[in-house]
């Protein structure tokens, strides 16, 4: 076994001494939701092909789960000249910043919907916050606890003072849910779909090893205060209500409408303006499932749009089914 240090810890390189071939990478990784995760690939075979030896099959594994396999096929010989380097990298001294753009916590600009209904945008995805009496609702918590930091700071600029405080989580991606960890550390109940629950909380639980958040500081006292619908439910004494879309491909996922508003917080099912999609299908026929008369929308990828644009698209994909071609 070779071993060399790095900023999150020990790499190490475990090699067959028979054949000298590598069997094994591996390592500890940072992660935005699951704080650290054990990964390792593995090189569970090798063939001769051309005069050379090459991995025939590799995966990746994170926390003893294949990620990624890769099986080689066909191998070409090309010239020395056109071959990629060979060296080896220099230690790591620090932990690069890999994180693509949409996962960045960038600083939330905040657009009005109402008085009391805001839209918390930045370029990875936008959340929104509702003020009912002494209560702030969260539509879904975002990119990890930087994010949340930054949200709950504008948070408190709009809407100072004291509030309990609802995460409604409407989907579980896990970029989608990656602040839900910081707002379970402050006291706020999440309301999910029923079905996410047993997810939710294995989020919860992981311990954060590598570099401890707020959670894992507060880990004696917080606790996953947890509400799971199935159906229509009603909160803020009827101000807003929560609907599961219940399409094809949105199982498990929530939508929420405030009356007062007319305002549809869509989560991640209206995802582009410019064409109809099997999405934004899903989406309006909850709405007219459930009696609804959204006069805006707005979506984790979508600004605040009118209604009547959804209208439009699924018009538009009406006159597509029933074309004859269709």
């Amino acid at each position: 076994m070779l071993v060399r240090a790095a900023f999150d810890g020990e790499q190490r390189l475990f090699v067959d001494p028979k054949s000298g071939f590598p069997v094994k990478l591996d390592l500890q990784e940072k992660h935005y939701l699951w704080g650290q995760r054990h990964v390792e690939y593995l090189y569970a075979n090798w063939t001769r092909s051309g005069g050379i030896n090459v991995p025939g099959s590799s995966f990746r594994l994170a926390d003893g789960e294949t990620e990624i396999s890769q099986t080689i096929g066909n191998v070409e010989m090309i010239a020395y000249a056109e071959a990629p380097a060979l060296s080896l990298p220099k230690e790591p001294t620090q932990s690069p910043d890999t994180a693509p753009l949409f996962l960045q916590p960038i600083d939330p600009e905040v657009r009005r919907v109402s008085a009391k209904t805001y839209l918390l945008s930045n370029p990875g995805y936008t959340e929104a916050v509702v003020e009912i009496g002494s209560e702030l609702f969260l539509f879904d918590a975002t990119q990890g606890e930087g994010r949340a930091r930054k949200d709950a700071e504008a948070i408190r600029k709009i809407f100072p003072g004291k509030h309990k405080v609802t995460l409604v989580v409407t989907d579980l991606s896990w970029p989608h849910i990656a602040g839900i960890r910081y707002w379970v550390a402050n006291g706020a109940t999440i309301v999910a779909h029923s079905a996410a629950r047993a997810f939710l909380q294995a989020v919860v639980d992981r311990r954060w090893t590598l570099a401890p958040d707020l959670l894992e500081h507060r880990r004696k006292t917080a606790r996953l205060k947890f509400v799971g619908i199935e159906a229509r439910y009603a909160t803020a004494r009827g101000a807003i209500t929560l609907h599961p879309i219940n399409g094809i491909g949105t199982e498990v996922a929530l939508m929420a409408y405030v009356a007062e508003d007319r305002f549809l917080w869509a989560s991640d099912y209206i995802q582009t303006l410019a064409e109809p999609t099997l999405y934004v299908s899903e989406v309006w026929r909850a709405i007219k499932r459930d009696g609804l008369d959204p006069e805006w929308t707005a979506a984790e990828h979508v600004p605040l749009t009118p209604w009547s644009k959804i209208e439009e698209l699924q018009k538009d994909r009406a006159k597509v089914s029933s074309s004859p071609k269709h």
